[in-house]
């Protein structure tokens, strides 16, 4: 009988964005014991990393009104719009702003636009992050793409610039991007991809022809956990996305070929938890290589 062979991604799990912004959550609960520490929506998008912050004591609130006196509070990686900051260093001290830096980025290059610009924004409507760089745009109008589809129905605007919510799906940004330079004449594009997520698409491309199958430890509601099992399908494997090792099919220790990734919001010990799952049930674990 062949043997049964788990491959793990090369490049997987936390991005220094998260990492960064984990750590300044650290930092809070050091500085302020025994005061009210508040995180606006999710840190990240993940939930076991909520739950064991909720354990030490710190509220994950959806509404600055749900702020307790004298709380201390911090803004999440995925940023806020203007308003929302200038509200919060109203009601809360201190303040921490964990904002990634590649989205600060984008937030920047979409308050550098004027009135006469319009600002066409590829990403998904209900993402942290596009609220926050459509909150600070300076642009007279701003649209949101979602798929290539819509790229081809939108409008044709004047003075067209192009940006990317930073966990969009590479493959659908150059689809996008090459139907948008067709259709609206001088198209300016000025971001992609972030190269945390692009590296991580770009290692389950790779995995996804050796594979039967590539398991995303990732949260449901992560974006660029979503990304990476479209993008294992886009090339030919089946996905699984699972929040736990608890939440993997038993149909998939069936196999003979898996793949194992995780998402930029997923910690080690998700991983860690489904490799012993998978040696528990005869898998060899292999590594990617780290080119092809």
């Amino acid at each position: 009988m062949a043997e049964k062979k788990l491959i793990l991604a090369r490049t997987r799990g936390f991005c220094s964005g998260v990492r960064a912004a984990l750590a300044a959550l650290e930092k809070l609960l050091a500085e302020h014991p025994g005061t009210p520490v508040c995180v606006l929506h999710d840190l990240v998008h993940n939930r076991h990393v909520r739950e064991s912050f909720v354990r030490r004591g710190v509220s994950f609130i959806d509404d600055l009104d749900e702020l307790p006196p004298g709380a201390c509070l911090l803004l999440g990686a995925h940023g806020v719009s203007p308003e929302t900051e200038r509200r919060a260093r109203e009601l809360a001290s201190p303040v921490v702003d964990t904002t990634c830096p590649v989205v600060l980025t984008r937030q920047r290059e979409a308050a550098a636009l004027s009135r006469e610009d319009t600002l066409i924004l590829l990403g998904y409507p209900e993402h942290a992050e596009l609220r926050g760089i459509i909150g600070r745009s300076g642009a007279g109008r701003n649209i949101v793409i979602s798929a290539a589809e819509e790229a081809e129905t939108v409008d044709t605007p004047s003075r067209p610039v192009l940006l990317t919510q930073t966990t969009f799906d590479a493959f659908e940004l150059e689809r996008c991007r090459k139907i948008l330079e067709r259709r609206c004449p001088g198209l300016s594009f000025r971001g992609g991809v972030c190269a945390a997520s692009l590296e991580r698409q770009k290692c389950v491309e790779n995995l996804a022809p050796e594979v039967e199958t590539v398991v995303v430890a990732g949260s449901p509601h992560s974006s660029n956990a979503r990304r990476l099992c479209e993008t294992a399908e886009r090339c030919g494997a089946r996905s699984v996305l699972a929040a736990s090792a608890a939440e993997l099919p038993r149909d998939i220790f069936k196999l003979r070929r898996v793949g194992l990734t995780a998402g930029a919001s997923t910690p080690d010990t998700d991983v860690d938890a489904m490799l012993a799952a998978f040696s528990a049930a005869g898998f060899d674990i292999e590594n990617q290589p780290s080119k092809g």
